[in-house]
């Protein structure tokens, strides 16, 4: 693991990123971003999703030889595969992706004596998410008394984890069927993201501007999630509980649904479908996801716990959207959840 290892205000970017060694003597390629080349190669068009907490020096500096090496075609081409989840851009070398003066003057990231050194032109990947503090609604959630006892890992148990949580609930909840990993405006159990301002890139976004409660929201779900994969720890596979299967109109997969329909017209939801892999009961939980939603009007749903919902298509809906996501949840221990978001707009 590389980090940099000196005090903010006195770091400078091309010391640690780029030719020859870094102040620690140390070489600034290693095997780490040598092995990063590898994976950058790969002839493989899904998306590469990085969680970046600590430093994010050895996936810089794998950036920097990759971009060195190959043509700027192949290079432009991986930028938009990667992926970024950054919490609190907490590392001199964030500057290779993002201006860290100009995040700092956000007075949104608490960054110190953080200066910019980075004398080049940035790089962009697909998009770069900043959680400027949002994470910290995930620490201590639960005590050492929940956890511990489940495992040797267990034993390690930090009090609610680090920036890594949500960056990882993120991709999870998205597995889950809540949100697209590709959107993160959409809200998840990584928080809800919203578009910098117009002096950074187009797909940077932040959660400067978006409430805290839009991770809280998911803390009852992600902490159930949680005391689920520690009895992998424990138990056999079969005799863990697993996630429901959430269906709604057939749909038996984790896609976001979106369904287009004139103003006015009534839209049929059916989730009855769905079933639970270990035999348990299961319950239904409608809500419209308003914060996700660009429709300004009142939107309700009547049979918030039934499988089958009708909704009239509100006849002002014009060129705006509704979000509506439907929670299945089963009756094991602990009860855990599956979700499929349905997005409706005018046809």
């Amino acid at each position: 693991m590389r980090q940099v290892e000196s005090s903010w205000g006195d770091i400078n970017f091309h010391d640690w990123i780029g030719e020859g060694n870094t102040p620690n003597g140390a070489p600034k390629d290693s095997e780490g971003s040598e092995y990063l080349q590898e994976v950058f190669s790969k002839d493989d068009d899904r998306p590469i999703y990085v969680e970046m907490w600590g430093g994010p020096i050895t996936f810089v500096q794998a950036l920097y030889r990759f971009k060195q090496r190959n043509s700027d075609e192949k290079f432009q081409k991986l930028m938009k595969k990667i992926h970024v989840f950054g919490i609190l851009l907490q590392d001199i070398t964030f500057d290779y992706l993002i201006n860290l003066d100009k995040v700092k003057a956000l007075n949104c990231d608490k960054m110190g004596s953080t200066t910019s050194t980075y004398k080049g032109e940035r790089v962009h990947p697909g998009w770069l998410l900043n959680d400027a503090g949002h994470f910290w609604r995930y620490i201590t959630v639960m005590k050492d008394t929940e956890v511990k006892g489940h495992g040797a890992m267990s034993e390690h148990y930090d009090h609610g984890g680090e920036g890594y949580t949500p960056s990882f609930l993120y991709l999870l909840s998205a597995r889950f069927g809540l949100n697209d990993p590709l959107d993160p405006t959409q809200g998840s159990w990584g928080s809800m993201f919203k578009p910098m301002s117009s002096e950074f890139p187009k797909h940077y976004y932040e959660t400067c501007r978006v409430d805290k409660s839009e991770l809280e929201r998911w803390i009852p779900q992600a902490k159930n999630s949680f005391l689920n994969r520690l009895q992998y720890s424990l138990k056999d596979p079969d005799e863990v509980n697993h996630e429901p299967n959430a269906v709604v109109n057939g749909d038996k997969t984790n896609a976001i649904i979106k369904v287009r329909s004139k103003p006015n017209k009534i839209v049929d939801l059916n989730a009855s479908g769905s079933m639970d892999p270990d035999g348990d009961s299961i319950s239904y939980r409608w809500f419209f996801y308003k914060e996700a939603s660009d429709y300004p009007g009142a939107f309700s749903i009547d049979e918030l716990s039934s499988s089958i919902q009708k909704f009239k298509m509100p006849k002002d809906i014009g060129n705006k959207s509704i979000h509506i996501v439907v929670e299945v949840v089963d009756k094991g221990s602990p009860e855990l959840v599956s979700y499929r978001r349905v997005i409706l707009s005018a046809k």
